[in-house]
């Protein structure tokens, strides 16, 4: 039972060239359903600080575009380490923490 991740036509178990796998979900797809988009995998980014861009099927590319700009991660929460050997990261960090401070106080005035 080998079948596309999304339109769950059968894909033929010999010869991969009918199908592609998706980075994102590990799932097989069709010719139509995976159309060599790429994208970066936000699991990929957060454990090994890794933007390369991965071949993904048309159903994650999709998801991936409408949540990227969202705060969905709260990347403290889950690899906090990060803060301590990416630089950039622990200098946003404090930059957020001011300017949230700052925005208390004048809400105050």
């Amino acid at each position: 039972d080998f079948r596309c991740g999304f339109c769950k036509t059968y894909l033929p178990k010999i010869g991969l060239k009918h199908c592609r796998k998706c980075d994102y979900s590990g799932l097989h797809y069709c010719l139509q359903c995976h159309v060599g988009d790429l994208h970066a995998i936000p699991a990929r980014i957060i454990r090994n600080w890794d933007f390369t861009l991965y071949p993904i099927a048309r159903q994650a590319f999709t998801l991936l575009e409408m949540i990227w700009t969202r705060k969905v991660i709260r990347l403290s929460n889950i690899c906090d380490h990060l803060f301590d050997v990416i630089p950039i990261l622990a200098k946003t960090s404090k930059m957020r923490k001011n300017l949230s401070d700052i925005n208390f106080y004048i809400q105050k005035c």
